[in-house]
């Protein structure tokens, strides 16, 4: 019976373990994007041809990187979901 106990144990750390370096593995990829795309925000914030454009055309040159910097930020929470789930 304490074998088994162990046995169990085991698996559930080991599982966490791997749910646990994937996550960190996986944000940590996410993270780098997001920095990115903070970069690419503000080079587009600074440029002549953001000041050139029409308010309708920032609004959708702003919009679609902080589209993205949304859904990078939705798969972190899918990844912390999942880690919570091991």
């Amino acid at each position: 019976m304490l074998r088994r106990s162990k046995e169990i144990l085991t698996k559930y750390r080991d599982d966490f373990m791997s749910a646990e370096r994937h996550y960190r593995r996986k944000a940590g990829d996410w993270w780098s994007i997001i920095q990115e795309l903070h970069a690419d925000r503000g080079m587009l914030l600074g440029s002549t041809q953001y000041s050139d454009m029409t308010g309708v055309e920032r609004a959708e040159a702003l919009g679609g990187i902080d589209h993205a910097i949304h859904n990078a930020h939705s798969h972190i929470e899918e990844l912390k979901l999942l880690r919570a789930k091991a």
